[in-house]
C-alpha cells in the first residue's frame, strides 16, 4: 500500500498498478478467513474469532512466492529510475540526532542509521522465535526511506514463513471470552512495532473497567512533528516525495 501510494504521489502510475495488484492478493486471503476485506474484527484476548485451514497456509506461501519474484522487477522499474533517484537522494533527510528529539520511530529511524525495532528491543507475540534481520540505512533521505521499507517485505515474508511452520495445533480462542478487562491499581504502557514505528498503549488503573486515563502513542504524530525542521530550506516539490516517504497516516495524528 506504502509502495504504490509514494511512487503514485511522485508521478509513477505502472508501479501502482503492480501493488494494488499484489494488495488484492493479500485482502482475498485475509477475506477468507475473517470474512471481511478491510475492517477487521478478527483478534480476541487469547486468540481470533475462526481458525485457519490448509487452505490459508498454501494460499499465503504462494502470495510470499509470488512478492519475492517481483522484488526485482520492482527494483528495476523504480529503484534504478534516474528520475525516481533525483526526486529523493538526498531529499529531506533526517539526522539521528533530529530523529531522537522528535521521538521518530519505524523505518525513518532505522533509515537514519538506528537499528530500533520494538519487535527486537522488547519481543512480544513470539517474535523472539523468529529469525529476521531490522535493515537500516544511514544517509536518512527519502531513498533511505525506500530502502529500507523494501527490504523489510523480504524480512515479513521470512516471519510470515517462520510463523506457519511453528502455527500449533488445538484451540484457537479461550473457552471463555474476555469482555472486559480490570487491570490493578497503576500505570501501564505496552508498545509494538506498527508499520511505521512504534505504536504504544498507555493506560492509568484505578483498578475497575474504565481507565482513568487512556492515551495512544502513534508514530505518525511524531514522525509529522520532525517536519518543521526536515522541511526547512527545502523545495515546495520536495514535500511530497518527502511526505511519501515518511508514509504519514493523517487519522494517527489526530488528537
Amino acid at each position: 500500500l506504502w509502495f504504490g501510494t509514494f511512487l503514485l504521489d511522485l508521478g509513477g502510475i505502472t508501479p501502482f498498478l503492480y501493488c494494488f495488484d499484489d494488495r488484492e492478493e493479500i485482502l482475498g486471503i485475509l477475506d477468507r478467513v475473517t470474512g471481511s476485506r478491510l475492517t477487521y474484527s478478527y483478534g480476541r484476548f487469547g486468540g481470533v474469532t475462526m481458525d485457519i485451514d490448509d487452505e490459508f497456509s498454501r494460499q499465503t506461501l504462494a502470495f510470499v512466492d509470488r512478492l519475492r519474484k517481483r522484488f526485482p522487477m520492482y527494483k528495476a522499474l523504480v529503484e534504478d529510475n534516474v528520475i525516481f533517484r533525483e526526486r529523493c537522494e538526498g531529499v529531506g533527510v533526517i539526522s539521528k540526532e533530529v530523529a531522537f528529539d522528535y521521538g521518530v520511530t519505524g523505518p525513518c529511524l532505522r533509515a537514519s542509521g538506528v537499528a530500533y525495532d520494538v519487535r527486537r528491543a522488547e519481543p512480544y507475540g513470539g517474535y523472539e522465535a523468529y529469525d529476521f534481520e531490522v535493515p537500516t540505512r544511514t544517509a536518512g533521505d527519502c531513498l533511505a526511506r525506500f530502502e529500507v521499507r523494501m527490504a523489510e517485505m523480504e524480512q515479513s515474508c521470512r516471519i510470515v514463513e517462520q510463523a506457519l511452520a511453528a502455527m500449533p495445533g488445538g484451540d484457537f480462542k479461550p473457552p471463555k471470552i474476555v469482555k472486559k478487562l480490570k487491570p490493578p491499581d497503576g500505570e501501564f504502557y505496552f508498545a509494538v512495532e506498527s508499520a511505521r514505528g512504534q505504536f504504544g498503549m498507555y493506560f492509568l488503573s484505578d483498578g475497575s473497567d474504565t481507565p482513568v486515563k487512556h492515551k495512544l502513542r502513534t508514530p505518525s504524530f511524531s514522525n509529522l512533528s520532525s517536519m518543521e525542521t526536515v522541511l526547512r530550506g527545502t523545495m515546495i516539490a520536495d514535500t511530497i516525495a518527502i511526505l511519501g516517504s515518511v508514509d504519514v497516516v493523517m487519522p494517527e495524528i489526530d488528537r
